[in-house]
């Protein structure tokens, strides 16, 4: 049998394209590589190799049950984090708000509430006038 790509032999064994390349490492499968650098498999001589042992196919199992325990777990702090981070902006935005009008207070400008609560800047006649006028 010609070799065949790691999917095609995937199929022809009924196993993952990881099983696949873990036997290929374990040296149970010949590789090869095309004109590309894809890897091919040779299948010749696979019915001595066959299906998984149950003790691997259980071994195997179990360490992929481990893997989607981790990434649980995994996921479940990234979305803490993603929680406290979204936390920690809304409260920069409310300092940054504060730190806005306090400037504006301090430069002299009424500030009224806008419409939604958005706070707007009220210009009074001649203020910037007075800043930008040339000496």
């Amino acid at each position: 049998m010609p070799a065949v790509t790691v999917a095609q032999a995937a199929a022809a064994l009924g196993v993952s394209t990881d099983t696949v390349r873990r036997r290929v490492q374990r040296g149970q499968l010949q590789e090869s590589r095309d004109a590309r650098g894809r890897l091919l498999v040779d299948l010749t001589g696979i019915a001595a190799i066959g299906p998984l042992p149950a003790s691997a196919a259980a071994a195997e199992i179990a360490h992929l049950r481990e893997q989607i325990e981790n990434l649980q777990l995994e996921l479940a702090t990234r979305r803490e984090e993603a929680q406290q981070a979204a936390q920690a902006q809304t409260e920069l935005r409310r300092l940054v708000s504060q730190a806005q009008v306090l400037q504006a207070h301090l430069a002299g400008i009424s500030l009224d509430s806008g419409e939604g609560g958005a706070v707007v800047a009220v210009r009074r006649p001649g203020f910037f006038g007075r800043i930008f006028r040339a000496p």
